[in-house]
Parts: structure tokens; sequence; C-alpha cells
């Protein structure tokens, strides 16, 4: 089983698929939030032999009736149109270079130039950090909705999760302010 959400967003070359491969019993899982920018639509496919493809429908039956036929519309219409799917990544990866031009002024944050998907995940090299405490006063404080690191397990409660889906000024002056807010004292834990 192969999760590739996130298979067009590679910048440095093509990012390998397991349909390349010759695996006998193969499900590759996509969906329609992140390449064609779908997110709240919850639409997904999946591509596998038919008598996997006959079990994965049966279980999805159980979960809900039916995607809603706009959304199916929307969905057929996305797999046809190359050329907004190819803006799409374009956008974010632009978005990203943003986001890793801006953070990388700061010594306190170490990050390494994103490869692909649509977020950053930079380490916070300040002692006493706390992912949850920083969110929530940066939000509180500034506006800034960042997740926490620490959502992605304790081992990264000095990283920060930034998604790269508003536009480039809006993410130039939050990293900016980003960068501030960690020479303050807002970083420490209260």
């Amino acid at each position: 089983m192969s999760d590739e959400d996130y298979i067009d967003f590679s910048y440095n070359g093509e990012a390998p698929s397991i349909l390349e491969y010759d695996y006998p019993k193969t499900y590759y899982l996509n969906s329609f939030s992140k390449t064609w920018g779908m997110t709240g639509f919850r639409v997904g496919f999946v591509v596998s032999d038919p008598e996997i493809a006959k079990r994965v429908s049966g279980v999805l039956s159980t979960v809900m009736t039916c995607v809603p036929e706009f959304i199916q519309r929307a969905a057929l219409a996305a797999l046809r149109d190359e050329e907004s799917k190819k803006r799409n990544v374009e956008l974010i990866g632009g978005r990203l270079r943003v986001l890793y031009e801006e953070l990388s002024r700061s010594k306190l944050i170490e990050l390494i130039p994103p490869e692909g998907a649509m977020y950053v995940f930079p380490k916070i090299k300040a002692e006493g950090f706390s992912s949850w405490s920083f969110a929530e006063k940066l939000l509180e404080k500034e506006g800034i909705a960042v997740a926490p690191g620490a959502c992605f397990g304790e081992y990264y409660d000095d990283h920060l999760r930034i998604s790269a889906v508003v536009d480039e000024d809006e993410l130039r002056d939050a990293a900016q302010r980003i960068v501030e807010a960690l020479k303050g004292e807002i970083w420490r834990k209260n």
C-alpha cells in the first residue's frame, strides 16, 4: 500500500510510484486534496486490481453512502486538467521557497530545503522551546496558525509544521513575524 497524496510535490525530480513496480497486491492511494487543491471535498481514489478495489468499495460503503455528485464531477474535471495540476504544484513550490528563505534568516531555526509536500518542518534551536506553547501564543498574539511539532510525536516538540497554502505575501509576512517572535520570549514555556 502506498499513500501517494504528495507524489506530485517532488521538487528534485519525479518521485517513484508504487505503480512502477510489478507487485501482485498493490494499493495506490491518492486524493484530490493536495495536487488539485480540493481539500474540503474529501474525495480520493484507489488504484488496484479488481478484487482489491471491490473490497475497498465494500469497506467504503459502510463508512459513507456517496460522495456528492458535484464533487465527483469536480474530481473528474480535475483529472482531465493537467495544466491546473501543474500550476498548483508550481505555486506551492514557490511558496515553499519563500518560507525557506525567510525562516532560514534566523539562527534559531534549522531548516532543510523542502523537496516535496506543501509544508516545512523547521527545528527550533532554543533551550526550553515548547511547540505547543509557541503555537498557542503565536496564534493568540500574532494571529498566525502553525501546527506544533509535538502533534507528530514527543520527539518533535522542538519543531513546527508550517503550511504553504496562503499567498506568498502572507507567507513572507508570517515567516518574518515567526522569526521575530522567536527573538522574544513568547516561545518559553509558561
